[in-house]
């Protein structure tokens, strides 16, 4: 008789969504770099206090998810410059 095993695999990710009065786009244009570690499945986004904003808040909050799970970013090796996809 077999006996149907299951195996899950719990994926936790550590991030801090950061944002506060430093943050409101009315008082600058940018927030300071956020980041997206590998190793430790660990990151820190800096995001616009700015319910109009969440939008490009939850792509960068989504880039750096994708760092902590191995992605890198693109660059143009003759410029140096990131690719913007």
């Amino acid at each position: 008789m077999w006996r149907r095993i299951r195996i899950g695999v719990l994926l936790l990710i550590l991030f801090v969504v950061a944002g506060g009065t430093w943050s409101d786009p009315e008082r600058t244009t940018a927030v300071p770099h956020s980041l997206g570690l590998q190793a430790g499945l660990l990151g820190v986004v800096y995001a616009f206090a700015d319910e109009t904003l969440d939008a490009p808040n939850n792509v960068v909050i989504a880039h750096e998810v994708l760092h902590t799970l191995g992605a890198t970013d693109k660059y143009d090796p003759e410029t140096a410059v990131e690719i913007q996809w």
